[in-house]
């Protein structure tokens, strides 16, 4: 199933019904040679979606920087919507490919961060598959405890990386010390002192990332 819209829409039907599906956007002059080049082989998906796809009307807001606590807690400490899971149908940041990617050996280079360090970050990325690829490594950073509510994780970096069957890379990532900050009730900029989380994978979908922590110290 090939598809064109501006926005993000109920495709629950079509997840159970297609094969596949292209997501195409609102493509442009050139969208009917895209369509093309990558229903025939001739070019390998990287594309990766830049808003998440709800379950349904009653499933929305689907944001995958949603603050915490902003759906009902059920038993077991559980966020969820009122009739369904939180998760959303295709997330942010999701995308197929001809080929497959692995990720492991996620490692801090800077455990403890000082004012004005950039935290850096390196991960292992294979290309598991049988033909080349380009593979979205993205880096996710949450505040675990702040002055304020802050979302469940924030997109603050990622890289591109071409690889051929079998092939294995390194990847390394950093944050710029100013994109940890919050706005204070104060309306200024700061970043504070504590416990942060970074998450690295293919996806913003919980199961796709892994997991390390650090923290930032003034």
């Amino acid at each position: 199933m090939v598809f064109v819209s501006s926005k993000p829409l109920n495709l629950s039907w079509a997840k159970k019904n297609a094969d596949a599906l292209l997501c195409c956007f609102n493509p442009g002059a050139q969208g009917g040679t895209a369509v093309a080049e990558i229903l025939t082989g001739a070019v390998n998906p990287s594309g990766r979606l830049s808003v998440s796809f709800p379950r349904s009307a009653g499933r929305l807001p689907v944001y995958y920087n949603g603050y915490r606590g902003w759906h009902s807690m059920h038993a077991g400490g559980e966020e969820r919507y009122l009739d369904g899971e939180k998760d959303p149908l295709f997330a942010f940041g999701e995308g197929l490919s001809y080929t497959a990617f692995e990720y492991s050996e996620l490692r801090i280079l800077t455990p403890v961060v000082r004012a004005g360090e950039d935290p850096a970050f390196e991960v292992s990325v294979a290309n598991v598959g049988e033909r080349a690829g380009i593979e979205t490594v993205q880096l996710y950073v949450r505040d675990l405890v702040s002055s304020v509510t802050t979302p469940a994780k924030n997109l603050r970096a990622f890289a591109r990386v071409a690889l051929d069957p079998g092939e294995r890379k390194t990847v390394r990532l950093s944050v710029s010390f100013d994109e940890l900050a919050i706005v204070s009730p104060e309306l200024e900029r700061v970043v504070e002192p504590g416990e942060f989380m970074a998450m690295v994978g293919p996806s913003s979908r919980d199961a796709d990332l892994l997991i390390v922590r650090f923290s930032v110290t003034t």
